[in-house]
């Protein structure tokens, strides 16, 4: 839920930017216009998929390298930016979003975190209880799990005929 009210915060904060009287032209000079729109874009999409996390069950692991790339890259320039004076005080404040949503994003990618493993925390048995739990920190998957994607109900299995084909 809290991840969805980042996503969103995220996303009008890219439709306001597009959407916004001054272009980066006149806040940055010219040439940058092209840069301003490419941020949008991005904080947008940010925004939908901060969503698109918070309405699936699954651990969103297939998100987490692109996340982390971007919140990096962004700290470094951030800090930068502070170092040389070149951004206002709401717009670094803007990337607590990114910031908080990613931090949830890095939470749920955790197995501990998954309420339907069993020995899980939220199961009230405690993650790595019984035999087989595997090293500390690990986490054993079961048997044909090959990725993270969230665990759907076994397929049932056709009923054979009730007579043998000649």
């Amino acid at each position: 839920m809290l991840l969805g009210a980042f996503g969103a915060a995220q996303f009008v904060l890219g439709i306001a930017q597009v959407t916004s009287g001054a272009t980066a032209t006149e806040l940055h000079g010219s040439g940058s216009g092209h840069l301003w729109h490419e941020s949008a874009a991005w904080n947008v999409a940010i925004g939908a998929g901060f969503g698109w996390i918070a309405s699936r069950r699954g651990r969103p692991a297939g998100a987490l390298p692109m996340l982390t790339a971007f919140v990096a890259l962004l700290a470094l320039l951030s800090v930068n930016d502070v170092l040389a004076g070149r951004v206002e005080t709401e717009r670094l404040l803007s990337h607590g979003f990114v910031l908080a949503g990613y931090a949830i994003v890095v939470a749920l990618t955790r197995p501990a975190l998954d309420p339907d493993r069993p020995g899980s925390s939220s199961s009230g048995s405690g993650a790595g209880s019984g035999a087989g739990s595997g090293s500390a920190g690990t986490t054993p998957r079961p048997a044909g799990c090959a990725s993270s994607r969230a665990r759907r109900p076994p397929t049932p299995t056709a009923k054979p005929p009730d007579a043998p084909f000649s």
